[in-house]
């Protein structure tokens, strides 16, 4: 009778942990009430309008040193590391990033040729 208690008092213990856990992430995921963004809807059917405070911001490409007073460069400036110029779709992506218009399915302008095929094996020799 006593190991029955015991394990009933577990499971009860163990479902209300979980009950009330359940409680907080939901709270956590959810805005007061009436509360409002403070941005400015900036999508609309022509896209993204990108408005200084709008809700859809993309990333902003910057001289160095980076602050808000850095001049503004074109994406491409930071779509690069050490060893060149991004290529192909990391180059799409990238830009996307950065809000640029890129069509991925279009073929990416970088292709590597597909060889001759090689030539055909020799025979083996019997004995």
């Amino acid at each position: 009778m006593r190991k029955l208690f015991a394990r009933n008092t577990f499971l009860t213990v163990l479902l209300t942990a979980l009950f009330a856990g359940s409680l907080f992430a939901a709270q956590a995921c959810t805005a007061g009430e009436g509360a409002s963004p403070t941005c400015k809807p900036d999508v609309d059917e022509n896209g993204n309008q990108r408005l200084p405070d709008g809700c859809n911001k993309f990333a902003v490409c910057r001289a160095e040193p980076l602050n808000e007073k850095s001049p503004q460069l074109p994406a491409e400036e930071c779509c690069k590391d050490s060893n060149g110029p991004f290529q192909g779709q990391l180059l799409k992506l990238c830009l996307y990033g950065y809000g640029e218009e890129v069509d991925f399915d279009e073929p990416s302008g970088s292709s590597a040729s597909g060889g001759d095929g090689g030539g055909g094996g020799g025979g083996g020799s019997s004995k």
